[in-house]
């Protein structure tokens, strides 16, 4: 769950669960990598900036963020406090409702 102002984006990626080793562990260090890779897409645009914040302004709608690692791993983040977590098989997804 996101909520108040900004997040870092390599933070949302751990809690996310999208910043995960080879080995399935979950670490600041990979999120870091990733984005220098240029392998997450938030919103469809590629960050490669390890300092990078998602707020309410740059969110859709001003609730969310669609964040992607790679083609397969994906999460929908949203912005606020009635938030609810759901997991699946391929994409853990928060939704505000």
């Amino acid at each position: 769950m996101v909520s108040g102002g900004e997040r870092a984006l390599v933070d949302v990626l751990v809690e996310s669960g999208l910043a995960a080793t080879p080995l399935g562990e979950v670490t600041l260090g990979q999120a870091r990598k990733f984005v220098q890779e240029g392998a997450v897409l938030v919103n469809g645009v590629k960050q490669e900036n390890v300092a990078a914040q998602l707020s309410a302004q740059t969110a859709i709608h001003g609730k969310y963020h669609l964040l992607r690692r790679g083609k397969k791993r994906i999460s929908f983040i949203g912005f606020g406090s009635n938030c609810k977590v759901f997991v699946d098989s391929i994409a853990t997804v928060f939704s505000c409702l």
